[in-house]
């Protein structure tokens, strides 16, 4: 089972459609259908804290810059719900060096618990 790590609360209900997106080249070999860990992180200190469990519904690459709006209003972090915002969470998470062009997996999951 993969872990969702996440940098911000879990702003998603039990049975709810959520979406996250990553780095396509983190999450190779994942497939509708797997189990996900919900965990809710920090970076200073660092914690880890599995909040529930979801189940891939969806996967779908993208450029970063050509994710469909109908996929963010899914976004499991409310900022992230437009485009500006997530662009600007992608960069607290990986870094000012995270591009509009890269390459992202758009993750859409159902949270089970």
């Amino acid at each position: 089972m993969r872990k969702l790590h996440m940098l911000h609360s879990l702003n998603l209900n039990v049975g709810d459609l959520g979406v996250n997106v990553r780095r396509i080249n983190n999450w190779f070999g994942v497939k509708d259908g797997d189990l996900l860990e919900l965990c809710v992180c920090t970076k200073d200190p660092e914690t880890h804290k599995i909040e529930g469990h979801g189940k891939i519904e969806f996967l779908e690459a993208y450029n970063f810059r050509n994710i469909p709006a109908r996929l963010l209003e899914f976004e499991h972090e409310e900022m992230s719900r437009r485009y500006f915002g997530l662009l600007e969470s992608m960069r607290r998470d990986y870094g000012k060096e995270f591009n509009e062009h890269e390459q992202v997996l758009v993750i859409g999951y159902r949270r089970v618990d």
